[in-house]
């Protein structure tokens, strides 16, 4: 089982096909399996990594996990793997981790797409709002990540979603709260690389709006919108997203 140690971690990782650097990060519902819609597609043009964030899916963790830490391990994993370039995706908790690691190595990435986050480019007005909308000490509801209508009419995906999330410890309140409440600054003048912000436009856990504002913080960025999806775009409409995803990897590499 291929595993990174790193402090306070050991980090589940696979590597799928050939070609340029593909990493893909998932988010709180999520681990390595989130991406079985994308990897196929993928893979036979690029080099896919995914993995588990520490203490999510087969990954450990020492104590609880500080999402502070996922930018720091993104890029111990690309050192480890010997990534020297890639394109990164992070898909709602999965943006803090790909946004942290790009200011950390804007010269790394040739592409950086958020997808249904706000990857921590947030300000007080935007926090107050999150607030309002979600308790985060009250119990994580995992059918939020979906649009309100896809449990009735998928339930045997709404069943499969449920059964990756299954893998992952409890979230807890703490967590939630640390995540929310980590900020990155915008700094566009840093990323040169292409940027996409992909929003689903019944998102029920972060709404278009708010995802809006964030992107605006990148001014150079694109903004993409599948209408009909929820939270989770790569899980409820993978055609769409795939085809987004793979049209914006198709440009130039900054």
């Amino acid at each position: 089982m291929p595993t990174l140690d790193v402090p306070g971690a050991s980090i589940y990782y696979e590597v799928h096909g050939e070609g340029p650097w593909l990493v893909l990060a998932h988010g709180a519902g999520g681990n390595h399996l989130t991406w079985h819609n994308q990897v196929p597609r993928f893979a036979g043009r690029y080099r896919c990594l995914i993995y588990a964030h520490r203490g999510w899916g087969l990954s450990r963790c020492e104590g609880a996990p500080d999402p502070a830490r996922f930018a720091d391990d993104l890029t111990a994993l690309l050192d480890h793997v010997g990534a020297e370039r890639a394109a990164l995706v992070g898909q709602s908790m999965g943006g803090w981790a790909v946004y942290g690691c790009a200011l950390q190595n804007p010269d790394r990435l040739s592409h950086l797409v958020l997808t249904s986050t706000l990857a921590g480019l947030t300000d007080d007005q935007m926090l107050e709002r999150i607030l309002e909308l979600h308790d985060p000490s009250a119990p994580f509801d995992g059918q939020k990540a979906l649009a309100p209508d896809f449990p009735r009419r998928e339930p045997a995906r709404t069943f499969l979603m449920a059964q990756i999330a299954g893998l992952n410890p409890p979230l807890e309140p703490s967590f939630l709260q640390a995540l929310i409440g980590l900020r990155y600054p915008a700094e566009p003048e840093k990323l040169r690389m292409p940027i996409l912000y992909l929003a689903g436009g019944h998102d029920q856990l972060i709404p278009l709006d708010l995802q809006k504002r964030a992107q605006a913080k990148l001014p150079a960025s694109e903004l993409a919108v599948v209408e009909e999806s929820g939270h989770s775009i790569y899980f409820e409409c993978p055609g769409d997203f795939n085809q987004i995803l793979d049209g914006f990897l198709s440009k130039g590499n900054g």
